[in-house]
């Protein structure tokens, strides 16, 4: 923006500067020529007299056209070094983000390693496409939108729900998503995605008494009390006592991506199981 400006700025002042000349050459002439009309005495001595008036001209506007260009130069040089300055700050900015999109790709990269060998010794394949999804959707809603670092909260949760709905609703799940307006940061979005995958999954397989029988799970993210809150809830059977107090697969994973993003796993009943955790908001 400064260099267009300045640019700008070099266009007005070069029509300033014809618009000048152009105005004093005109009055020269005209001025000029009536007064050697008036002065001269004979047709020789004006001759003489256009003669030194032109040299006089042209000498006058070359020391002017000196100055002036002096002067344009002088802010074209400006202008130059400001691009340049801007031209290497941003190549600087997209070596920076060219790094940290190396080092995402190399921590996804480490946490699908890790999920195929929790997922190696069960039936869990769906399972880990759906996490593997989710991950995938947080680079695709980062490269569609206007910055490269977070994500909007309520374009996660719903775009979160059905790329798990393809996953599971030919179970007879349905899945809604909902947030409010406010950023998830890059390095929170992705555990928060497996959290929300791995909370589905375990829906779908204890949340029912028999694979039959409809399920709904809504996701929620809200800001509340400068503290971001992702919530995954069904309206199944509900936890119980056990399941409450187990340390099963899932529920060791969900903690561990919980901790990862900042928080701590907490599970109870309410119509069905609920799974959430906080984490403080940036």
């Amino acid at each position: 923006m400064r260099v267009a400006g300045m640019k700008v700025k070099i266009a007005l002042s070069s029509l300033r500067i014809a618009s000048f000349y152009a105005l004093l050459s005109m009055l020269w002439i005209i001025l000029s020529d009536r007064i050697l009309g008036w002065i001269a005495k004979d047709y020789y001595q004006l001759e003489l007299f256009q003669t030194i008036k032109g040299l006089f001209f042209v000498a006058a506007t070359s020391l002017l056209l000196y100055f002036f260009s002096r002067k344009q130069m002088s802010t074209l040089f400006l202008v130059q070094s400001a691009s340049e300055r801007e031209a290497l700050a941003s190549l600087k900015e997209k070596e920076l983000l060219l790094r940290e999109i190396h080092h995402r790709v190399k921590n996804n990269l480490q946490i699908i390693v890790s999920l195929m060998s929790l997922n190696a010794e069960q039936d869990g394949l769906e399972d880990l496409k759906s996490k593997i999804r989710s991950m995938a959707l947080v680079h695709e809603l980062l490269y569609s939108s206007e910055g490269l670092s977070t994500l909007r909260a309520d374009e996660f949760a719903g775009r979160l729900a059905t790329v798990l709905l393809e996953s599971y609703g030919e179970y007879g799940v349905t899945i809604s998503g909902q947030g409010e307006l406010f950023y998830i940061k890059v390095e929170k979005a992705v555990p928060i995605g497996i959290f929300v995958s791995e909370a589905c999954a375990n829906a779908v397989k204890h949340a029912r008494q028999s694979p039959n029988e409809p399920l709904s799970i809504r996701i929620s993210m809200r800001l509340e009390d400068a503290k971001v809150t992702v919530e995954v809830r069904d309206d199944g059977k509900g936890l119980g006592a056990a399941d409450r107090s187990s340390l099963g697969l899932g529920t060791t994973l969900m903690a561990a991506v919980a901790e990862q993003a900042g928080g701590t796993l907490q599970r109870r009943d309410e119509g069905g199981a609920v799974v959430w955790f906080c984490y403080p908001a940036d």
